[in-house]
């Protein structure tokens, strides 16, 4: 999404440092939905997170089968 060199960015820095607006947030939610098969909203992407936040929530909700509308039904 950031279209940027992978050892660049600061995981502990604010996403707002890397440009990140409400689009780009947008489209990194729907990647990791359909990717990660999680529902991840663009919404909790405020300018003071951090990717390190980012990936842990990313890593809970895929811990806990989270957004799956498969595991949901049964």
């Amino acid at each position: 999404v950031l279209k940027v060199d992978v050892d660049s960015i600061d995981p502990t820095g604010p996403i707002a440092d890397l440009g990140i607006d409400s689009l780009m947030a947008v489209e990194f939610a729907a990647r990791a939905g359909k990717q990660l098969n999680i529902q991840i909203s663009a919404f909790q992407f405020t300018p003071d997170l951090t990717l390190e936040a980012v990936g842990a929530r990313v890593a809970l909700l895929i811990a806990q089968g989270v957004g799956d509308p498969e595991h949901d039904a049964i």
